[in-house]
């Protein structure tokens, strides 16, 4: 309380340093939660950016090829050398209508193209589905697992996959 002039003028004064430390705590609370969603919404768009980097989805590919191939080594014996193509179904149904060879296939189903061999692996049965031989059918460029006219089938590049 400070007199002036006769005047009364009250002043507020905080009763104690607790009723300080109670002011500044919620201010601080809203800037914690700020920047913990600040930084949250960085780092998801980080992996956004990361998800549609090519390389980084060339390295998912040749990942999931080398995992591809792994598990089908342990089902049968495999060509010395790589696979030409591994190709991945999109579009089951079509493939079947196409080609008896793709007659128990499913969507995600890998087909492992060799020189002279196919092979159709179910990752998630963990089974081959059918394997045979790629043969050129005369007077024509045509084999009987035509690679090339696959119904969404998606290819994919199998160089950077090891060697056994």
């Amino acid at each position: 309380m400070v007199d002036i002039d006769k005047k009364r003028i009250d002043v507020n004064v905080p009763n104690s340093p607790l009723e300080i430390k109670k002011k500044k705590r919620g201010g601080g609370f809203f800037k914690l939660l700020f920047l913990i969603v600040l930084a949250g919404f960085v780092y998801s768009q980080y992996q956004l950016y990361q998800i549609k980097n090519p390389s980084y989805q060339q390295k998912l590919m040749a990942n999931k090829n080398s995992a591809v191939l792994k598990n089908v080594s342990k089902l049968m014996v495999l060509p010395a050398q790589n696979p030409e193509q591994i190709l991945y179904v999109q579009d089951a149904q079509k493939l079947k209508e196409q080609q008896a060879f793709f007659r128990d296939v499913q969507n995600d189903d890998a087909v492992l193209i060799y020189k002279e061999l196919a092979i159709v692996y179910s990752p998630s049965r963990h089974k081959i589905i059918n394997v045979g031989p790629i043969i050129a059918e005369p007077n024509t460029n045509k084999s009987s697992v035509d690679v090339d006219n696959m119904p969404k089938v998606e290819a994919k590049n199998t160089a950077t996959t090891t060697k056994r």
